[in-house]
C-alpha cells in the first residue's frame, strides 16, 4: 500500500513542489547577508504566503458530503486540495524602517516578489555599502499540499463519523515529510426539533491536523571549516484546524455539498544549523546559529460548495472553498458509503 501511494504521490510532488523548496532555500542563505534580524524579517514577508497557503490546504478536503457513515461503513480517500494564491499575496512591501541599515535605491519601487510572485528580480536595495536585488519569485501562483495524503473515514454511533489522515514518513534525497490529523463527523438534524424528517443532511465538522517536513541545506560560500554544512536544514512545522457547518442533498449518484468553513494554522519555519555571514553582511569569521526562526498565523472564514460522483464503491469529488486564500479541491474515494 505504502508503495502504491509513493509511486502516485512523488511524480506530483516533484513537478510542483520542488520549485518552491528550492527557491525557499536559495532566498533564506540569500537574505543572511543582512544580518540576523533582516533575514528574519525578509523570510516572513518572502515565505508568508507559502505558510499560509500550507495552513490553508491542511484544512481543505476533509469531507464530500454532509451525511455520516452509518455504523462499520468506511472509506478511503486520496485528495488534492490546491490553494490559489491571489495577487496581494504575491508581493509585499518593503518598509525601510522595519529593517537595520538596508535602504531602497529607489524608494519609489518598494513592492517586492513573495515566494508565490513573478519569477523577477526584486528592487534594489543598499546594504553596507553594496546593492543588491531582491529574490525572484517561483513564478507559481498555486500551492499544492504534496505529497497528498491518505484518509480513512469510518461511521459509529449516533449519526456520528470518524475521520483519519495521515501521510507516512517520505524521504526523497534530503527532504523528508510526514503529516497526521482527525476529525470528527456529526449529524445535527437529531438535536433541532422539526427537520429530522426533511431530505437533505446537516452535520457540523471538525477538524485538527499536524503537518512536519525538512530539507537539508549545503550553505558555505568561504568553506569555512568550522561550518558543518550535515547539520543544516530548513525545518517546516504547521498545524491547522477548521470548523464547518455543512449541508449536503443525494440525488441519485451525485450528491451536491455546501457550507461554512472556520480556518485557523500556524506555520514555523526554522533555519536550523550554523551559518558563515557572507563578506557584506557582517564582520569575517562571523558565524550565525539557528538565524531564521520564523511564525506565521492565519485565520479566516469561507464558503464551500462542490460534488460527489459515487459509482458502486468507487466515488469522485471535487469542491472549491471561496475565502481570503480561496482553494480547491479533488479526489477519489473507494469503500462501503451510504
Amino acid at each position: 500500500m505504502k508503495k502504491l501511494f509513493l509511486s502516485f504521490s512523488l511524480p506530483v510532488f516533484i513537478l510542483f513542489f520542488s520549485p518552491q523548496v528550492s527557491k525557499t532555500q536559495n532566498s533564506t542563505t540569500d537574505f543572511l547577508q543582512f544580518g540576523t534580524d533582516n533575514a528574519g524579517r525578509l523570510s516572513s514577508l518572502y515565505l508568508g504566503p507559502l505558510g499560509r497557503s500550507l495552513g490553508n490546504n491542511m484544512n481543505n478536503g476533509w469531507y464530500n458530503t454532509a451525511q455520516a457513515h452509518s455504523l462499520g461503513r468506511f472509506d478511503f480517500r486520496i485528495g488534492i486540495p490546491v490553494t490559489i494564491v491571489s495577487e496581494p499575496a504575491r508581493m509585499f512591501r518593503f518598509v525601510e524602517s522595519d529593517f537595520e541599515g538596508m535602504s531602497l535605491v529607489n524608494p519609489s519601487e518598494d513592492m517586492a516578489p513573495s515566494v508565490f510572485g513573478n519569477n523577477e528580480s526584486g528592487p534594489l536595495v543598499s546594504f553596507a555599502g553594496e546593492e543588491f536585488a531582491l529574490p525572484p519569485g517561483t513564478g507559481i501562483n498555486f500551492f499544492p499540499v504534496l505529497p497528498p495524503s491518505l484518509q480513512l473515514n469510518l461511521g459509529v454511533s449516533f449519526d456520528t463519523e470518524l475521520m483519519f489522515r495521515y501521510l507516512p514518513d517520505i524521504n526523497v534525497s534530503d527532504f523528508s515529510t510526514r503529516m497526521i490529523g482527525f476529525g470528527i463527523k456529526h449529524g445535527i438534524k437529531q438535536h433541532i426539533p422539526g427537520i429530522s424528517l426533511l431530505p437533505f443532511d446537516l452535520s457540523v465538522i471538525l477538524a485538527y491536523s499536524r503537518f512536519y517536513a525538512d530539507y537539508g541545506l549545503d550553505y558555505n560560500p568561504g568553506n569555512n571549516p568550522q561550518i558543518d554544512t550535515d547539520e543544516q536544514k530548513m525545518e517546516i512545522n504547521a498545524t491547522a484546524f477548521n470548523a464547518n457547518l455543512i449541508i449536503s442533498k443525494k440525488l441519485s449518484v451525485i450528491t451536491f455539498f455546501g457550507g461554512f468553513r472556520y480556518m485557523t494554522s500556524n506555520t514555523g519555519i526554522l533555519m536550523a544549523g550554523t551559518y558563515p555571514v557572507a563578506a557584506n553582511g557582517g564582520s569575517t569569521g562571523e558565524i550565525l546559529t539557528n538565524p531564521v526562526n520564523i511564525n506565521m498565523n492565519g485565520g479566516h472564514v469561507g464558503l464551500n460548495g462542490g460534488f460527489r460522483l459515487k459509482l458502486g464503491l468507487l466515488s469522485m469529488f471535487a469542491d472549491a472553498t471561496l475565502a481570503r486564500y480561496s482553494s480547491v479541491n479533488l479526489g477519489v474515494s473507494l469503500g462501503f458509503h451510504n
